[in-house]
């Protein structure tokens, strides 16, 4: 897990409305032993547009980015990456204790690492802290494995379209058995694993994710690979025939490691 958040413009209010209690926890004067904070995700009109909750108000949120005063006035135009040095981190998003106007997405503060002093996040303070993230497992859709709303898949394309698993070959034991073979022998399993209960795998284990893959939608992803990942494009090294063979294979994953036609498909 990464100690930092994006420091984009997404922010817990809504663009140029102003914010409120609905939204935002901010304006409080009192801590009061914690009473002063919101529990998380508690609110939901403040999730930003990427559904990420609070990062407007409740505390000050320590950001990967190095603080310079300066930096915009020469950054990139979209998703600005901040200096690749300095000597303190910024911090964003307001926190309980604050007028509305601190809650602004471009509002920085900032604070000195590995310090014991009081710029530090080491120093312990009543309106500091940060966000825990992980890097996404990408699935076969190009979206996450892990629970939420799942990313949208896109269409496939027309070269594709046409493309079905062969009559009764779901549930075919010879076809699955040599579908195994060539998942393994092709080394498929480095990633997928062995449909295991495992954190890798691309979400294939989970139905809420395989039961949106069309068979062509999955033909296409297997055969192309899916940018910006690991999964290749295996046309290169599989005929048709292989790629649904390995296909009715890896779909046992997701249906208790049993041989299942693909009836729960939900578009």
């Amino acid at each position: 897990m990464r100690t930092t958040i994006a420091s984009g413009p997404a922010s817990g209010c809504r663009r140029n409305e102003p914010p409120d209690p609905l939204r935002a926890n901010y304006g409080k004067e009192k801590w009061n032993n914690h009473t002063a904070l919101v529990p998380v995700g508690q609110l939901k009109d403040g999730k930003s547009p990427y559904g990420i909750y609070d990062l407007a108000g409740n505390v000050w949120e320590w950001v990967s980015d190095w603080y310079d005063p300066d930096y915009y006035t020469t950054s990139p135009p979209q998703n600005p990456k901040g200096p690749e040095n300095g000597k303190y981190r910024v911090l964003r998003g307001g926190s309980w204790d604050l007028a509305p106007e601190h809650l602004r997405s471009t509002r920085r503060d900032f604070n000195l690492p590995l310090s014991p002093s009081y710029e530090s996040p080491s120093y312990q303070n009543f309106n500091s802290g940060f966000r825990c993230a992980r890097n996404p497992v990408l699935t076969p859709s190009g979206g996450t494995a892990y629970s939420g709303e799942p990313t949208p898949l896109l269409p496939v394309p027309a070269d594709y379209a046409d493309k079905h698993m062969p009559a009764g070959w779901w549930t075919d034991p010879n076809v699955i058995e040599e579908g195994g073979q060539i998942y393994s022998q092709e080394g498929c399993r480095s990633c997928h694993k062995d449909g295991k209960p495992v954190k890798s795998g691309g979400g294939l284990r989970d139905p809420k994710n395989t039961r949106r893959f069309s068979d062509s939608y999955w033909f296409w992803r297997v055969a192309e690979g899916v940018p910006k990942t690991t999964m290749k494009a295996w046309k290169s090294f599989l005929s048709e025939e292989q790629i649904w063979k390995v296909i009715a294979f890896m779909h046992q994953f997701s249906h208790g490691g049993k041989p299942s036609e693909h009836t729960d498909y939900k578009p």
